[in-house]
């Protein structure tokens, strides 16, 4: 129980750095429609190039 909880814990804590919804994804579905932005957790860095379409 106890790892459990240090891993909410850490969900929570990414969550809270990047401004993002902490809960389903119904729940960030229903954040993004009410504040017109994305609130979910995206990959860091520029996204890799398609190669076939240079």
């Amino acid at each position: 129980m106890k790892d459990e909880d240090n891993e909410v814990t850490a969900q929570l804590g990414r969550a809270t750095q990047q401004n993002a919804a902490f809960g389903s994804s119904q729940f960030a579905g229903q954040i993004e429609h009410m504040l017109g932005r994305e609130v979910t957790i995206k990959p860091r860095g520029r996204p890799k190039r398609n190669r076939d379409n240079n």
